[in-house]
């Protein structure tokens, strides 16, 4: 389960709009995204982080798609870093 959770957190490239973004930040994404990606690495938890893939993967289709889908916090909390930090998330 946790070999699910690494590929997970560290396959979400998010989608930014970098002309959309305030003058001077594209410049600094990469740090910036190396630094949210640590940020909200350091604040789930990764045992129910894992429990969510296996939820949304496994046992929802296995159910016919009945209970609701799981949110990732982990994709959340890097987005709403990069928002903060002046980027303009698409995804």
């Amino acid at each position: 389960m946790s070999l699910i959770f690494i590929v997970s957190c560290t396959s979400y490239n998010p989608v930014v709009d970098h002309r959309g973004s305030e003058d001077g930040v594209s410049k600094r994404y990469d740090d910036d995204l190396s630094t949210c990606r640590k940020i909200a690495t350091e604040n789930i938890n990764q045992a129910w982080e894992g429990y969510k893939i296996v939820h949304n993967w496994y046992i929802r289709p296995g159910m016919l798609w009945l209970p609701d889908k799981m949110e990732m916090r982990y994709k959340k909390l890097v987005k709403t870093c990069l928002m903060n930090r002046g980027h303009n998330v698409l995804d």
